[in-house]
């Protein structure tokens, strides 16, 4: 027994260190699916909705029921009535019980009443946008994550090779050292190098946990029970223009389409808020019964007309102030939503000039490295003659480096400008590297 329990803790064990390999795809699947923000974006949506459907009630006529149940004592008591000279006693009911029915249908009101139905529907379709946007910027954050952690990767890759060369030069230096060629400040310089990769894998071993832990916190699952899978990417080329991408985010971006609901909700609320001006007209219907009616009262009686009311003199002056309050509020609005567009449009130039910029620095990188990697080996060959310092050969072997990493930072990063390009415009990031949006 105890051995079957140690080989399923082996193996439950095992299952852990090797977790399930996460491309992309899944991490944006499983982010979505499980984000608190989403959740939270979505049930705002809903309070929305209920809202409209509550504002969407007041076009219909309103109904009041009552019923009243009232012991009644008579102090003093009714005198008899005299007719002709004979008494007669007056019998009054000892409890009252009534019912009521009252409907009304407002007329005049009905105006104001569509402009704040339609204002909440508004509320409504602003709260559907936030949902999408927010599960855009989700994605978003995802695609940087991810490939930040790619670009992380392969850095820590360029480190151990880096590691190993000093290491080589480690041995050649002290060879030197030993045959008089050299002094041992040729050691202690790549000894210093040596040190100074380590911090740097120190570096890029924290920020990948750091990764994976908001990445889990995203997805709702444990950061010790996925890898994150390689990403193979493919070299994309802009297929579009500046021109087009603003044409686009003018169509289809969820954030001019909040900013033009939100303008259009607020003239709607200056409209009702000019309700108060107009008399209001109402038709009334009903019907009340009471059971204990004396004889010079009916037990029962409909009634029908309409009943008209207007709040006048210093109402007025409070009136006036709350429309003026909202006509202010759609001007600044209107204002402030015009000056979020020039932004965004302004922040589609620079992403769009990101992006150009993104395709040199690949370009850019591909030279250096080819530069950086022929000047290695001439500067390893002289080392090995000792035609060279320890100097020269370490910033030939640096300089590598950090080709081979802005190659790497410049090719995930391009993908990470993609990804800003299509929230910014609205649109797929699939469709936008084709061109086809």
């Amino acid at each position: 027994m105890r051995l079957i329990l140690i080989l399923f803790l082996s193996f439950f064990t095992l299952l852990n260190a090797f977790g399930e390999e996460l491309d992309l795809d899944k991490c944006i699947s499983l982010t979505l699916k499980e984000s608190d923000k989403i959740k939270s974006s979505e049930a705002g949506a809903e309070e929305a909705r209920y809202s409209k459907n509550e504002a969407l009630m007041n076009f219909f006529p309103t109904a009041s029921v009552s019923a009243k149940y009232t012991a009644l004592k008579y102090n003093p008591e009714a005198d008899p009535m005299v007719i002709a000279g004979m008494e007669i006693p007056v019998t009054l009911p000892d409890k009252s019980r009534t019912f009521d029915i009252t409907v009304a249908q407002p007329l005049t009101p009905l105006w104001s009443i569509w402009n704040g139905y339609r204002a909440n529907e508004l509320a409504y379709e602003i709260a559907k946008y936030q949902e999408s946007l927010t599960r855009n910027n989700l994605v978003k954050q995802v695609i940087t994550l991810y490939y930040t952690y790619q670009t992380l990767v392969k850095s820590e890759e360029v480190l151990k090779e880096s590691e190993e060369q000093v290491k080589s030069y480690k041995t050649m230096a002290k060879n030197f050292v030993d045959a008089g060629v050299s002094d041992v400040r040729a050691v202690l310089k790549i000894e210093l190098e040596e040190a100074k990769l380590k911090k740097e894998k120190m570096n890029v071993t924290g920020m990948k946990a750091y990764i994976k832990t908001t990445l889990a916190i995203f997805m709702n699952v444990d950061e010790n029970s996925f890898d994150l899978a390689a990403a193979s990417v493919a070299d994309s080329e802009v297929a579009f223009s500046l021109n087009s991408a603003v044409s686009s985010q003018n169509n289809n971006s969820k954030e001019i389409k909040i900013l033009n609901k939100a303008t259009e909700a607020s003239e709607k609320a200056e409209n009702a808020a000019f309700q108060p001006f107009i008399p209001t007209l109402s038709l009334v219907a009903g019907y009340s019964r009471n059971w204990d009616a004396v004889s010079s009262q009916p037990g029962g009686t409909m009634f029908f007309g309409a009943s008209a009311s207007w709040n006048v003199l210093f109402n007025w002056i409070g009136d006036y102030n709350g429309y003026m309050k909202a006509r202010s509020n759609t001007v600044k609005t209107r204002f402030a939503n015009m000056d979020s567009q020039k932004m965004l449009k302004a922040q589609l130039v620079k992403l769009y000039n990101d992006l150009l910029v993104k395709n040199e620095e690949i370009k850019i990188a591909e030279a250096e490295i080819k530069s950086a990697k022929e000047n290695l080996r001439i500067e390893e060959n002289k080392y090995k003659e000792k035609l060279t310092t320890e100097t020269d050969l370490l910033e030939a072997s640096v300089a590598y480096r950090s080709a081979r990493n802005s190659y790497f930072t410049a090719v995930y990063g391009r993908e990470m400008a993609f990804s800003d390009m299509a929230v910014a415009m609205g649109v797929d990031v699939d469709a936008l590297k084709k061109g086809d949006f």
